[in-house]
C-alpha cells in the first residue's frame, strides 16, 4: 500500500483532533491516489512529507486509497465530534490556491507570484465588491475574477487605470489595454469592469462604505501611495481589507515600504516579502476565521505560510517563463526551417544557372569551331576596310548589317 503523506511543509493532512481534516487542496477533478497527486505538485513544490503510522488508521487508509469517492469521506468525517479548534492558516485545504491562472506575463513576474494567495483571500472573504487601482497587463486583477468566477460569487470588480503607464513602471500605448479586453471581456465582462481613468477621476463613482477588497498598485512614491490609501480608504465597509504591492522594493524614489512601515502599526495586517512585496491590511472587522489566523500567525507558523506561498507562486513563475522560452524556440525552428527551404530553393536556382552557363559555354565552343565564324574573323576586318565608318558604303553596310540582324532577331 502506498503511504499517505500527512504533513506538507508543514501544514498537516491529519486532523488537529480527531478524524481526518479536510482536504481540498486535492483537485476533485483527477481520480489519481493520494500519493500520486502530491507527486504530481513536485514541479510547484518542494514537498516535505512525513509518513507516521497510526495502528488504529491503517484500515482507513487503505479504504481511502482504494475509494473513489475518498475525499467525501474525509470531508464527511471532518464534521464529527464537534466543532474543531483551528490554530493555524492551512492553504492545503483551498484548492483554489492550486489552481493555474489563465493570465500570466513571461519573464515579467512583477505580481504573478502572489497569485495563489490573491485567490485564496477572495475565498475566504467572499467579497461583494472589489477594486484594483494600477492594472496594467492585468495579472493580478484577473486573478481576482478567475477566482470569483470559479467560485460562482455574487461579486462586482473593477479595475482602474489609466493605461499610459508612469515612471516607475513605464509608458506604453493602446495595445496593453487592448489585449487586456480581448482575455478579460470573453471570460469576466458580465461581473467586472475595466474603467480608463486615472484613480481620483474614478472616486465619484464608488459610494462610501461599499467595496470589500483595496487593491493599490499605482504609482509608487510615498506621497502617492499615501494620497490614494486616504482617498479610497473612505470608500471600505466595515470588512474591508487593503492589499499594498512593492512593500519590498526600496530603489529609485519607491515609497511603499515607508508608507507599509507606518501602516502595519495601525492595523492588522501580514505581508509576503517575495515578489517585490505584498502586504495585506485589515482596515475593517475581520469576520473570517482563517482571515483572522493568517493574522494572528506566530513567527513559525508565518514562516510556513510564507514558505509555501513563495514555492507555489515561483511555480507559476517557472512555468509560465518555460512555456515563454518554449514557444520563442518553437518559433525559431519554424524560421530556421523556413531559411532551410530558401536556402534550398536559391540552391537549386544556382545548380540551374551553373547548367546554363555549361550548356552557354559549350555553344559558344561550338560557334568558335565553326566555318561560319572563322570566314568572318578572316573577312571582317577586310570587309571595314572597303567599306569604313562614315561613307555611303559604309552607311550602306550598316543598314545591310541592320536588316538582316532584325530579321534573325539579334540585337544591332
Amino acid at each position: 500500500m502506498l503511504a499517505l503523506p500527512l504533513e506538507v511543509f508543514g501544514f498537516p493532512l491529519q486532523s488537529r483532533t480527531q478524524g481526518w481534516s479536510r482536504v481540498h487542496a486535492i483537485s476533485s477533478r483527477t481520480q489519481l491516489d493520494v500519493s500520486a497527486k502530491f507527486l504530481a505538485w513536485s514541479d510547484i513544490l518542494q514537498l516535505r512529507l512525513e509518513t507516521r503510522r497510526f495502528a488504529q488508521d491503517q484500515p482507513r487508509c487503505s479504504s481511502i486509497l482504494t475509494s473513489p469517492v475518498w475525499k467525501d469521506e474525509l470531508i464527511s468525517e471532518a464534521g464529527l465530534g464537534g466543532k474543531k479548534k483551528r490554530t493555524m492558516l492551512n492553504p492545503l485545504e483551498h484548492a483554489i490556491c492550486l489552481m493555474s491562472p489563465r493570465r500570466v506575463v513571461p519573464l515579467t513576474p512583477a505580481w504573478q507570484e502572489h497569485i495563489p494567495f490573491g485567490m485564496l483571500l477572495v475565498e475566504l472573504l467572499k467579497p461583494v465588491m472589489i477594486v484594483e487601482l494600477g492594472t496594467a497587463h492585468g495579472v493580478s486583477y484577473c486573478a481576482f475574477c478567475q477566482a470569483v468566477e470559479h467560485l460562482n460569487l455574487n461579486t462586482r470588480c473593477y479595475a482602474i487605470d489609466t493605461w499610459q503607464g508612469d515612471p516607475h513602471a513605464g509608458y506604453y500605448g493602446p495595445e496593453v489595454l487592448t489585449d487586456l479586453h480581448a482575455h478579460h471581456d470573453p471570460l469576466y465582462g458580465d461581473f467586472s469592469t475595466l474603467i480608463q481613468s486615472t484613480f481620483d477621476g474614478a472616486l465619484q463613482h464608488f459610494d462610501d462604505g461599499t467595496i470589500d477588497v483595496l487593491h493599490i498598485d499605482g504609482y509608487h512614491t510615498y506621497e502617492a501611495v499615501k494620497h490614494d490609501f486616504e482617498s479610497w480608504l473612505p470608500k471600505l465597509n466595515s470588512r474591508g481589507v487593503v492589499l499594498i504591492h512593492d512593500t519590498s522594493v526600496r530603489h529609485q524614489d519607491f515609497g511603499v515600504t515607508s508608507f507599509w512601515d507606518e501602516k502595519k502599526l495601525r492595523y492588522p495586517n501580514f505581508e509576503f516579502p517575495h515578489c517585490n512585496g505584498l502586504g495585506l491590511l485589515a482596515v475593517g472587522e475581520v469576520h473570517s476565521e482563517e482571515l483572522r489566523e493568517l493574522l494572528q500567525a506566530n513567527e513559525q507558523e508565518a514562516t510556513r505560510i510564507r514558505s509555501f506561498f513563495f514555492e507555489i507562486g515561483h511555480g507559476i513563475t517557472l512555468r509560465a517563463d518555460n512555456e515563454a522560452r518554449l514557444r520563442a524556440l518553437t518559433k525559431l525552428e519554424a524560421e530556421l526551417n523556413l531559411a532551410r527551404a530558401k536556402l534550398a530553393e536559391n540552391e537549386s536556382t544556382i545548380q540551374s544557372l551553373q547548367a546554363d552557363h555549361l550548356n552557354l559555354n559549350q555553344e559558344l565552343r561550338e560557334i568558335r569551331d565553326s566555318f561560319g565564324y572563322k570566314v568572318m574573323r578572316f573577312h571582317g576586318p577586310r570587309i571595314d576596310r572597303l567599306h569604313p565608318a562614315g561613307t555611303s558604303r559604309g552607311v550602306l553596310r550598316k543598314k545591310i548589317v541592320t536588316s538582316l540582324r532584325a530579321l534573325t532577331g539579334k540585337k544591332a
